[in-house]
């Protein structure tokens, strides 16, 4: 799917798919809709667990992509550590009891529904970032991708190059199908 509509729409899908899961899950009607709207959460999941290594691996210059590689492994870590900070907080509020009411919800239910507020952070944050030189430079867009590496890498890089880099370590790839 990044190959087809880039990173960042791609990212963004995956904040949607994250949203809308934490919100069919926190009010879901039957179990199996609990377990759908779960399912739908592991897709998102999924995409973002490829898409973020990958993106950083695009973007960052060489120099920088080992500390951004594991920066990120880092933040899904303390991310971890925070959600169950939350939910230990959450119980507490419900007086230790997963089906005590909070906020007209069972405390379960406020624990799954929390997931919103870094499901949209995150498709926000996906705006303000630029897409993969690597991605424009598949679309032909080598202008903006040249824009972007200038940004990201310094104007000290002989851009022209790195785009020429770029385009022959693509073509020694295989194509990805369906």
């Amino acid at each position: 799917i990044a190959d087809r509509i880039g990173r960042i729409r791609c990212m963004q899908i995956a904040a949607v798919l994250f949203t809308v899961s934490a919100v069919g899950s926190a009010l879901p009607f039957a179990l199996w809709d609990l377990a759908f709207w779960r399912v739908v959460g592991g897709f998102a999941i999924g995409m973002a667990s490829v898409i973020g290594p990958a993106y950083i691996a695009e973007v960052a210059p060489p120099a920088y992509r080992g500390r951004l590689g594991s920066f990120q492994q880092a933040a899904i870590v303390v991310g971890i550590a925070v959600s169950q900070l939350v939910n230990w907080g959450i119980l507490n509020a419900a007086d230790g009891d997963q089906r005590g009411e909070l906020m007209g919800l069972e405390a379960w239910q406020i624990m799954l529904g929390v997931m919103v507020i870094p499901a949209v952070l995150y498709g926000l944050l996906s705006f303000a970032i630029p897409e993969s030189p690597r991605y424009l430079i598949s679309v032909g867009k080598h202008e903006r991708a040249k824009r972007i590496l200038e940004e990201v890498e310094g104007r000290t890089v002989d851009l022209d190059a790195r785009v020429t880099e770029i385009e022959s370590a693509m073509h020694r790839e295989e194509k990805s199908s369906f």
